[in-house]
């Protein structure tokens, strides 16, 4: 039996992360166009994915859904402190095999109890046991076309990962990849790649924010990281303008925000003009970011990472400014405006993006309807 095409996942949809808005924007695009698709994810104690808004928003009862049960491999060896460290000082070093591999596993032994031959099978992920199950499944003739979704660089690089990645990129037709910076990321990858933006939909349900007309709304959200993602000099050039008349409000929806953050935010006069949230879900953020007049992102000093929120960003049509440094823009094409993570710049270019809203005003729709047939295109369809 030859059914269309099969997902495997490394997180569940019930989950407010970059992958599985990944996740979420391809099966859409899949039960748009009335693709017959089998979607293999973890099974989480206790959650009912079905119960989830996101099933019923984007019609998720046309996907076969296979939920595998497991344990995180490191979880196995947390049965006392003692166990834990041999488990991590001496197994690690001598098989270093990441937190999924069981769950791996039982995802291949799923795929062979199904007897199937699927005309197309995509991993969407950055696991490479993940991954590796993909390449194993198109070794035994159980998928004729093999896709490799990456979000995410491969951060840890030892003997048993790097043979999994040459197995792995051999055996796939092509492997997508946010930018092109990110294949300095892989030791094997040849040409079986394409570079290719996030797919996403813009299904946004109606939710707002009861925001000040009077003020300049600048907006964040995401986490801020130690030595990578600081936003000093943000809170910084905000002030200052504050202290020079600027009304600003800025609106944070921030992912632990850490109290060395949060104590320098409330030593500024800033502080009393800032709304700190916790975060919503990506439907509800797309309704609050349009009621902005600016949206910020940080990037990371040291990833080859495209920030995946400034997909986001530009469905809103609104002024995005880029913090970052001087090879951030080598690295990738930035959606938006950009300046260095210093003070003078940030407030030199947020004052001239006050001044000229209208200007800064961007429309990319176009490129995700590139995006969508082009990721469409990779697909066997006879």
């Amino acid at each position: 039996m030859n059914d269309d095409l099969l997902i495997i996942f490394d997180s569940t949809i019930t989950e407010n992360t970059p992958r599985v808005n990944q996740l979420i924007g391809v099966l859409d695009l899949l039960v748009e166009n009335n693709i017959n698709t089998t979607l293999i994810i973890p099974k989480l104690k206790d959650i009912d994915i079905r119960a989830n808004f996101r099933y019923q928003l984007y019609h998720l009862d046309k996907v076969k859904i296979i939920e595998i049960k497991y344990s995180r491999i490191d979880n196995i060896f947390i049965v006392n402190n003692k166990i834990s460290n041999i488990y991590k000082r001496i197994l690690c070093k001598l098989l270093p095999i990441d937190c999924l591999f069981l769950y791996s596993i039982f995802v291949l032994i799923s795929v062979i109890r199904l007897n199937k031959v699927y005309k197309n099978t995509i991993c969407i992920g950055n696991c490479l046991s993940v991954c590796c199950v993909g390449a194993i499944i198109k070794q035994l003739h159980r998928t004729n076309n093999l896709i490799l979704d990456m979000g995410d660089p491969f951060k840890v690089k030892n003997w048993f990962n790097s043979l999994i990645e040459q197995y792995t990129t051999d055996k796939t037709n092509t492997v997508i990849l946010p930018t092109k910076a990110m294949k300095n990321d892989f030791i094997y990858l040849k040409n079986n790649y394409t570079v290719l933006s996030q797919i996403f939909t813009q299904k946004s349900l109606n939710y707002s924010l009861c925001t000040n007309s009077d003020y300049l709304n600048l907006f964040y959200f995401g986490r801020f990281y130690p030595g990578m993602r600081e936003p000093y000099k943000l809170f910084d050039a905000l002030n200052n303008l504050i202290i020079e008349g600027y009304k600003i409000k800025l609106y944070l929806f921030i992912v632990d925000f850490q109290k060395i953050y949060l104590d320098f935010l409330k030593s500024k006069k800033l502080y009393s003009f800032t709304i700190i949230n916790t975060p919503i879900e990506r439907e509800y953020l797309l309704g609050v970011m349009k009621q902005m007049t600016i949206l910020i992102n940080i990037l990371n000093e040291n990833s080859n990472q495209f920030p995946s929120k400034l997909l986001d960003y530009q469905t809103t049509q609104k002024p995005i400014l880029n913090i970052g440094y001087k090879n951030s823009m080598d690295k990738f094409p930035l959606i938006g405006e950009f300046c260095l993570n210093n003070t003078k710049d940030i407030k030199k270019k947020i004052k001239l993006l006050l001044n000229n809203n209208d200007h800064f005003c961007i429309n990319y729709s176009d490129n995700h309807i590139i995006s969508k047939n082009k990721y469409l295109s990779l697909l066997i369809h006879e």
